[in-house]
């Protein structure tokens, strides 16, 4: 980010776009997870740079690193496949322009050779996804993957799936093939959850994302709100405003002008600002396929547009700060902007610690009362199960405890017992502490102790027909003892 900041604009720049992005406490809060999320949207960005790279150069050498760079965002996340339909789209439309531009004979040459330089980038990437898959899964038996997703998909109907179970059980049978069914296997997984949806907690409410719903248009948008911090929105803000009013007198003089040259003009404008062009519309691409998905995830899920956020926001700032700065202290002044901005997120950063997962800005309850308006991985991911152990260890009066725990290690009662035991385990179960699973219909509710994770509390109190037999509906605000990150603690006196 600092290196490209600064081959664009400057250090300064550059130094700015590095701290939206390093001290943002969301990519803070994912960095340390193994998910895909974060390296997903780096080289989704870093796809989009080469990219404009290969337009700009058209060489054989720029189509080999671009292929790469974009096998490298379709091995890290399976949802990359959006960013490819993108791009090609994109080139095709570039293609067009420029055979608009030239004279038949030129643009011939020049769309003949981009079409082969863009085959051999899709080649690469190909072959690069195939090396990656192969090296994971040399040993693997041949028809396990076909097993596999015929068993996953075995209570889907759609005839997607039949197509699916069928390419794949045809890559299967060889080895040299094999990288691709793995491949496949995980795009039709993807494509499932997304399709499937499901319900998701918002602003007091359990929201069915297959339904009609209008509190879906405005998830992410609230998202993107609440939990960026008051130095980002601000940055942001300013720079939207700006590009707003640019393109009012831009447009402006075109309409006054009413001039045969203003395609001229506009093109020239889209060949100086490609770069910014390509980021632009992938941010409005992406968040209109996202809000109109089946997929709530989380602000997770628009992991991608931030990085090119943090790219157009910045610059803008500093071709702003050109034009209406002194010359001979602009480069001080606008020293002194960047320093500002970076000095108050890491503030921002350090006032955080250690909740990042849960940030919210101040006017959406921070990182305490966030979980009001927002569940899932936007506040609990089973992220504080060490630190209620450490809060468990300085109260010995609690000896028994009663757990509803969002992570890999609960949901035991349904008959995972190996999971019960590595909870109980992690949570110090011994003959003077008790770790007893809960969950918001159980009954009764008996004294002790509770440590309900913020994400099925929400989901118990506000699914549909929950009431104070079946939900945790049943506690009472005055039996909140404490908070242990993303954990509730309640106190029972009398059983319920």
């Amino acid at each position: 980010m600092y290196h490209l900041g600064k081959q664009l604009a400057n250090e300064w720049t550059g130094l700015l776009i590095s701290g939206l992005f390093l001290l943002d406490p969301n990519m803070i809060a994912h960095n340390h997870y193994v998910t895909t999320d974060v390296g997903g949207a780096i080289f989704m960005f870093l796809s989009m740079y080469y990219f404009v790279v290969f337009l700009k150069e058209n060489s054989l050498r720029s189509a080999i690193v671009f292929g790469l760079i974009v096998a490298l965002a379709m091995s890290s996340k399976h949802s990359s496949l959006l960013l490819v339909i993108y791009l090609s789209t994109f080139f095709v439309v570039y293609l067009v322009i420029r055979i608009v531009q030239r004279n038949s004979y030129s643009a011939f040459l020049l769309v003949k050779k981009s079409i082969i330089n863009y085959l051999i980038a899709i080649s690469i990437s190909i072959v690069f996804i195939w090396a990656l898959y192969i090296i994971t899964g040399y040993d693997m038996d041949a028809g396990k993957i076909s097993t596999d997703s015929i068993n996953y998909f075995s209570k889907n109907t759609e005839k997607i799936y039949d197509i699916g179970n069928g390419a794949i059980s045809i890559l299967d049978q060889k080895f040299i093939t094999r990288p691709f069914a793995t491949h496949a296997f995980g795009i039709f997984k993807t494509y499932k959850t997304v399709s499937e949806g499901k319900y998701f907690y918002f602003m007091g409410e359990m929201v069915d994302s297959k339904s009609e719903n209008i509190l879906k248009l405005y998830y992410f948008p609230f998202l993107f709100i609440a939990k960026q911090t008051v130095v980002h929105l601000f940055i942001y803000s300013i720079a939207l405003i700006s590009v707003l009013f640019y393109l009012l007198l831009i447009t402006n003089k075109l309409v006054v002008k009413k001039s045969r040259h203003n395609w001229k003009l506009v093109m020239i404008f889209f060949d100086n600002h490609l770069f910014e062009c390509v980021l632009i519309l992938f941010v409005v691409f992406y968040s209109y396929q996202s809000m109109n998905s089946t997929l709530f995830i989380g602000f997770r899920h628009i992991f991608p547009i931030l990085p090119p956020i943090y790219v157009l926001s910045a610059l803008t700032l500093w071709k702003i700060s050109l034009r209406m700065l002194p010359k001979i202290y602009h480069i001080k002044q606008w020293a002194f902007f960047v320093t500002m901005m970076v000095s108050m997120l890491v503030i921002i950063v350090v006032n955080a610690y250690p909740h990042y997962l849960a940030y919210h800005n101040i006017f959406f309850g921070g990182t305490e009362r966030g979980y009001e308006y927002v569940a899932d991985s936007n506040v609990d991911w089973g992220q504080d199960l060490v630190r209620l152990r450490s809060y468990l260890d300085i109260h010995p009066e609690i000896d028994n405890i009663h757990v509803d725990y969002m992570g890999p290690h609960f949901r035991s009662y349904a008959g995972k017992d190996s999971k019960l035991i590595i909870l109980k385990k992690e949570l110090g179960d011994s003959e003077s502490r008790s770790v007893i699973p809960w969950w918001g219909s159980r009954r009764p509710v008996e004294n002790g102790y509770y440590a309900l994770s913020v994400h099925y509390f929400q989901r118990s109190m506000y699914k549909a027909g929950s009431n104070k037999s079946n939900s945790y509906k049943i506690f009472d605000e005055n039996d909140l003892v404490d908070r242990v990150g993303s954990f509730l603690i309640y106190k029972i006196n009398d059983e319920l």
